[in-house]
């Protein structure tokens, strides 16, 4: 079929694409055929010259050897995705856990530095008596007590992430700060 350089077209009237057919007879040549692959016109026109026999043994024995390495790639290729989603939800929830620590020790700090300031300023509260006092000695001390629980729950929740990095990382090598 002769087309002086423009495209061929279908029986449809559409310009066909170039396909690339696959069958044992004829691997990786090109042809043109209808746009409707499924229930097209049946147009056909090839565009590659006959191959030689060669070319069409080697051909389907490296699409066979392609397949078999992408059934061996893709099981190790899901592997890695569960393993980096396990490590992201993990990085995730110690974020969840490290933000609501943040906001606990703003606001002991926050209320350490009101009651600090009513403390050292007594007549800044006009109502502020012996009786005040003594509660507002109360709440500084249960604050203290507090952050030093929470400093310490901090301290090991540090030393639990510093191990971990220590153990996901080469172990012949320890990073610093390893014990």
């Amino acid at each position: 079929m002769e087309n002086h350089g423009f495209p061929p077209h279908c029986f449809y009237g559409v310009v066909s694409p170039v396909l690339t057919c696959w069958t044992e007879e004829n691997p990786g040549q090109w042809f043109h055929g209808c746009y409707r692959e499924q229930d097209g016109c049946n147009f056909f026109f090839w565009i590659d010259v006959e191959m030689c026999p060669r070319s069409m043994e080697v051909i389907p024995e490296l699409k066979r050897h392609i397949h078999n390495l992408e059934e061996l790639v893709l099981p190790m290729l899901v592997d890695e995705a569960e393993e980096l989603e396990e490590v992201a939800n993990r990085a995730r929830e110690r974020e969840e856990k490290l933000s609501l620590l943040l906001i606990v020790c703003w606001f002991c700090f926050v209320d350490q530095t009101l009651f600090a300031y009513a403390y050292d300023n007594p007549k800044a509260i006009p109502s502020f008596n012996k009786q005040s006092q003594i509660l507002i000695d109360n709440h500084v001390h249960r604050c203290k007590e507090n952050q030093q629980e929470t400093n310490h729950k901090f301290r090991k929740e540090l030393d639990s992430f510093t191990i971990l990095c220590c153990i996901t990382s080469n172990p012949k090598v320890p990073p610093k700060g390893c014990h």
